[in-house]
């Protein structure tokens, strides 16, 4: 079972992980990053923005070198996440990366919809309606 724990970061030290995380600059500049922990093992960080009530926007997972089943850990994630009390997270996904709309579409992500953004790139919207309160 993984845990988050909420760290604070710079603009440079978020740069530093999105660099590390998928090997080029960009990236939006989060509202909240989380180490993503399994036992005393950071395995991810994830940059998230609260969007509305009970809305959360995932903008990133980036899980560190060398961590197998990181499906697992994604999914894990997305748990965590819903624990804290959103019942839904939404995200947006390049529909030229076949590797994430495949994990989000496994782990119960539902495409809400498509956008273009001002460089022409396609974006895939998506939702997770998320069982955060179970019994």
């Amino acid at each position: 079972m993984v845990t988050l724990k909420q760290i604070g970061v710079s603009l440079e030290e978020y740069q530093e992980l999105f660099l590390d995380g998928f090997g080029e600059s960009g990236g939006e500049i989060p509202h909240v990053v989380f180490s993503v922990q399994d036992g005393e093992t950071r395995v991810a960080y994830c940059s998230v923005n609260g969007h509305s009530r009970g809305n959360l926007y995932l903008q990133h997972i980036f899980f560190a070198k060398g961590i197998e089943k990181k499906y697992g850990y994604y999914v894990e994630t997305l748990k965590a996440l819903h624990a804290l009390g959103f019942p839904f997270i939404m995200g947006a996904i390049s529909n030229k990366n076949k590797v994430a709309l495949m994990w989000a579409l496994r782990s119960g992500f539902e495409i809400n919809g498509v956008r273009i953004a001002t460089d022409g790139k396609v974006f895939v919207e998506v939702l997770h309606k998320g069982n955060w309160q179970e019994d």
